[in-house]
């Protein structure tokens, strides 16, 4: 159960994938070769812990790496092998809170990338780490809102970025979020901002550089999958409708301290008065106002100092824009 693969340049496949075959539940690997045989699988694992999730990423040399979260010492622990002329010890990423939703790439200058999600202190976000050749990277947050932020994707560009992908309930629903890291990480990017929730995001590369993100969603009021996707050289298109009442908002300055004008950049406004909400990092309204100019005033200066996303609603079109917004000092 729970099968994963990756696959090398050399063609072969590797498969790792949780079993009780010996009443606990380990985990275990195997290959198969372009011949098509597969071989005989190999135990991983061999304590009395549980252990849960695997993932595989191949890097560059053909050498295969298996992750896993293990229940150690009353802790969800991110764990993970290599085989290098034979599987290596075993080795601990993150020993602190409970982890989960461990997913690995391995980007075009060789290094390995592993991405989970760390439930501490009540509430969840995103951790990452990498292979520089000879050691780890500590483990450092990628998100760090007070809100949860859980069940990570990961891919690796042909630019050499890293794209990741999870799902966040910073506005109240589960919605899809993505940053891609170029030396650091860039601000997360709502790829859904409707009112239904958005579950389980996977991400991928295409031949033409385009990252792919795909997820699950109750909008209709029953489960569908949906898909976006993003050139390197800018944002998806977000809108449930791309037509000619399409909706896009930027921010002068941004961010600021008690004032800020609000722009409509894509497309016009369309018959309807559109409806401009600001939510704070734990998801409440903290305003709310019809538009009905291109270019507005927002007055914040009695909003405390943080992190707020607005959006705004086009009842006509169908449609929204989000927008992260940072008031300071």
């Amino acid at each position: 159960m729970q099968a994963a693969v990756g696959t090398g340049s050399n063609n072969v496949v590797w498969c790792a994938f949780k079993s009780w075959r010996n009443g606990e539940g380990d985990i275990w690997v195997s290959s198969e070769s372009s011949a098509g045989a597969w071989a005989t699988p190999t135990r991983l694992t061999t304590d009395s812990l549980d252990q849960i999730d695997p993932c595989v990423a191949v890097d560059h040399a053909n050498h295969p790496w298996v992750f896993w979260t293990s229940l150690t010492h009353g802790r969800w622990q991110v764990q993970g092998r290599t085989n290098n002329s034979g599987w290596q010890p075993q080795f601990c990423l993150d020993s602190t809170g409970d982890n989960g939703g461990v997913r690995a790439t391995v980007d075009t200058a060789g290094r390995v990338w592993v991405i989970w999600h760390k439930w501490q202190a009540g509430q969840s976000d995103i951790y990452y780490s990498y292979w520089n050749g000879s050691s780890w990277t500590a483990p450092a947050a990628l998100t760090a809102t007070p809100t949860d932020d859980v069940l990570p994707g990961i891919t690796a560009a042909p630019d050499g970025t890293v794209w990741a992908c999870w799902m966040s309930k910073l506005t109240g629903s589960w919605d899809i979020y993505t940053s891609h890291y170029a030396g650091g990480w860039t601000t997360p990017d709502p790829v859904t901002s409707d009112t239904a929730n958005d579950y389980d995001p996977v991400m991928t590369t295409d031949s033409s550089g385009n990252i792919w993100t795909a997820w699950a969603s109750d909008r209709r009021g029953y489960w569908n999958i949906y898909a976006a996707y993003s050139p390197l050289t800018g944002t998806a298109d977000r809108s449930p409708s791309a037509g000619p009442h399409a909706l896009s908002l930027s921010c002068t300055p941004n961010p600021f301290r008690s004032s800020a004008v609000l722009h409509l950049t894509t497309g016009p406004l369309d018959h309807s008065t559109p409806l401009l909400r600001v939510y704070d990092a734990q998801g409440r309204l903290v305003l709310s106002c019809p538009v009905r100019t291109s270019s507005f005033a927002l007055r914040t200066s009695s909003l405390p100092v943080g992190v707020y996303v607005a959006r705004l609603w086009s009842p006509t079109a169908g449609n929204q824009a989000v927008l992260k917004l940072v008031r300071t000092d």
